[in-house]
């Protein structure tokens, strides 16, 4: 039991540092969308967020809290459609 303890912390340890051939990747789709990120002006639903977060709410049924509270706060530091999307390419990113 003891030897698969060991086995299971060095595995956490390593997923936690990272493998350098994973990085590469994952780096690479987070420039990509970060330098791509601005190409086009905001969509719909993208507005639809922003004014959520200027009126927050607990009664959106169509998103939770948090998500218009971060896009309007995120906006409003003059970033613009770049701006936006920079959580979603941190997202993307780490999830590669």
């Amino acid at each position: 039991m003891r030897v698969f303890t060991f086995m299971m912390a060095e595995a956490r340890k390593s997923r936690i540092l990272g493998d350098p051939a994973a990085l590469i990747p994952a780096l690479v789709v987070f420039i990509a969308h970060a330098w791509l990120g601005a190409r086009y002006d905001l969509f719909r639903d993208e507005l639809y967020f922003i004014v959520c977060g200027q009126h927050p709410a607990f009664g959106y049924v169509d998103q939770p809290p948090a998500v218009p509270l971060m896009a309007a706060a995120l906006f409003k530091l003059g970033l613009g459609a770049w701006g936006v999307r920079l959580p979603a390419a941190l997202g993307s990113g780490l999830i590669d």
